[in-house]
C-alpha cells in the first residue's frame, strides 16, 4: 500500500502525538499521614494514611501534597529532609478533602526532633513549590551550612 509523502507526515505526525500524551507528567496526587490510622499506608487516603511523614516522603513524587493530621498529644517524633516540589501540610483533623478546610492553629501539627538535630532539611534543588507549612517544629537544632 502507497501511503505517499502525506501520510507518511501524518502517520508520523500521530505516533508523536501519542508518545507525548503516554509519557507526559503524571497527575499530582494526595498522600494522607494520620499518626492513629488503622493502617499503615499506603496513603492514598485518609482511611490508608501513613503513621509516620517520613514514610509519607517516600513515597512522594514532583509536584504531589502531603496532607498531615495534627494532634498536639501525639507529635510526629522524627526528622525529616524535604522532597524537591512536595508541598507538606500541617493542620488537618483527618477527614478533609480540600486543603483550604485545615486549620493548622487549631490541629497542631508538630515534627518533634528529639533533640537530635535539625528536624527539617531543605533538599538540594528545592524551588517555591518545595514547602512545608502548618507544622509547629520543636526540640531541633538549626545549623547553617552557606554563607
Amino acid at each position: 500500500m502507497d501511503m505517499g509523502k502525506h501520510g507518511i507526515k501524518v502517520t508520523l505526525v500521530l505516533a508523536i502525538l501519542l508518545t507525548v500524551a503516554c509519557s507526559g507528567p503524571s497527575v499530582a496526587g494526595t498522600i494522607y499521614v494520620k499518626w492513629d490510622s488503622t493502617n499503615n499506608g499506603p496513603g492514598n487516603d485518609w482511611a490508608h494514611a501513613f503513621h509516620t511523614v517520613t514514610a509519607a516522603l517516600n513515597a512522594a513524587q514532583a509536584n504531589d501534597e502531603i496532607w498531615v493530621a495534627g494532634n498536639s498529644a501525639h507529635p510526629y517524633v522524627e526528622r525529616i529532609t524535604l522532597k524537591v516540589d512536595v508541598g507538606l501540610y500541617g493542620g488537618f483533623t483527618g477527614s478533609e478533602t480540600q486543603l483550604t478546610e485545615r486549620n493548622w492553629k487549631t490541629n497542631e501539627t508538630i515534627l518533634d526532633g528529639n533533640q537530635g538535630g535539625s528536624v527539617v532539611t531543605s533538599p538540594s534543588g528545592a524551588t517555591f513549590t518545595t514547602r512545608v507549612d502548618g507544622f509547629f517544629i520543636r526540640n531541633g537544632s538549626a545549623r547553617s551550612t552557606g554563607g
